[in-house]
């Protein structure tokens, strides 16, 4: 087995993440047991995700995104995206209720609260990205 979940396996690119999470130590181990067999880049700040965007956006093929950042919303990131017409898939990973329901209307296409990632963030992942 070569460690890649299977609807992974095949593919030739891995897939890029961008990670919005201001939260390091949680950031770093959902990214290590959790999406591993990913090319992840935790961005932890508002500031920090417009600039990763700015230099490295076209090379994501989805963005994980917490609502509270110490610098601003998720939310405000999601929508400036959107209005530039990026498509990519968006998810919600607030822990709170309101976060993630501010983070669909401003353009996420899925949930999966931060309560609900070790169980549920793989199968929402390949959901979007199938």
């Amino acid at each position: 087995m070569d460690g890649l979940h299977p609807w992974t396996r095949k593919r030739e690119i891995m897939i890029k993440i961008m990670y919005i999470e201001d939260h390091e130590i949680f950031g770093k181990q959902v990214i290590q047991n959790i999406l591993s067999d990913y090319d992840v880049n935790q961005v932890t700040s508002l500031t920090q995700a417009y600039a990763e965007w700015e230099l490295n956006g076209a090379s994501y093929q989805i963005i994980l995104c917490d609502y509270d950042l110490p610098d601003g919303k998720g939310s405000e990131f999601i929508e400036r995206i959107r209005v530039l017409g990026f498509r990519l898939p968006i998810v919600a990973v607030s822990s709170h209720e309101r976060g993630n329901q501010a983070l669909l209307k401003a353009g996420a296409d899925a949930v999966c609260s931060k309560f609900e990632i070790p169980d549920s963030l793989l199968d929402v992942l390949r959901g979007l990205l199938a």
